[in-house]
C-alpha cells in the first residue's frame, strides 16, 4: 500500500489551455464550465492522495491569459469555483474573437514558465521531480494545434512534459451549419 501512496505523490501537474477563439462559442463555454465545476467538485473533496496535485487554467484567444495559476487544488474548490464562475461570466459578456497567431505560443510559453517556477516547490515537498501534462481544448482542427506544438518543441526545452494532449471540440454552431448545408429547402428537388 505504501507503494501506491508513492505513485500518487508523483502524479504530474495538469494545465488546461482553453482556446476560446472562434468557432468556440457560448454553448461550448457553458459545457466546459459545467464539466470543470463537476470534475473539481469531486476531485477536491476526495479523501486520500490526489491524482491531480497541481492544476492551472490558461486561455488563448486574441491574447493568452492565465485564469488560474498552477497551484494545489486539494481542499481548494471554493477558489476554483469562484475563478471558473468569474471567467464564465466575463467570457459570456464578450463575443468570441479570432485568435492571434502568437497567442498560442505565448500561452504555451507562459504555462511552461509557470511550471518551472512551481517545480522548485514541488521538489521541496515531494523530494522528487514533478512532471507536467498539458491538455489543449480547442474548436480548431487538432492537426493544426499539434503542428503548432511541434514547431514550439523545436525551439523550446520540453523535457519536463509528460504529455501534451489536444482535444478538438465540435461546436454546436459548426454542427448547425453542417446540418443546414445538408438539408435542402422544402419544395426543391
Amino acid at each position: 500500500m505504501a507503494q501506491a501512496g508513492t505513485r500518487f505523490s508523483r502524479q504530474p501537474a495538469h494545465v488546461l489551455i482553453l482556446d476560446i477563439s472562434h468557432p468556440f462559442n457560448h454553448d461550448a463555454l457553458v459545457n466546459v464550465y459545467q464539466s470543470l465545476t463537476d470534475f473539481f467538485s469531486l476531485v477536491t473533496h476526495m479523501n486520500g492522495p490526489t491524482r491531480v496535485p497541481l492544476f492551472g487554467l490558461t486561455t488563448i484567444g486574441q491574447y493568452a491569459e492565465t485564469i488560474f495559476p498552477l497551484q494545489a487544488i486539494k481542499g481548494n474548490f471554493a477558489r476554483l469555483y469562484s475563478v471558473f464562475t468569474e471567467f464564465k461570466r466575463s467570457a459570456m459578456d464578450a463575443p468570441m474573437q479570432s485568435s492571434e497567431p502568437e497567442s498560442f505560443s505565448q500561452g504555451f510559453k507562459d504555462v511552461l514558465s509557470q511550471y518551472q517556477r512551481q517545480q522548485q516547490t514541488c521538489r521541496q515537498v515531494t523530494n522528487s521531480p514533478c512532471q507536467l501534462e498539458i491538455t489543449i481544448m480547442t474548436c480548431q482542427p487538432a492537426h493544426s494545434i499539434s503542428s503548432q506544438v511541434g514547431k514550439l518543441s523545436e525551439s523550446m526545452d520540453l523535457n519536463c512534459l509528460k504529455k501534451v494532449q489536444v482535444l478538438s471540440l465540435k461546436c454546436l454552431e459548426s454542427v448547425q451549419n453542417d446540418l443546414n448545408s445538408s438539408i435542402s429547402p422544402p419544395g426543391r428537388m
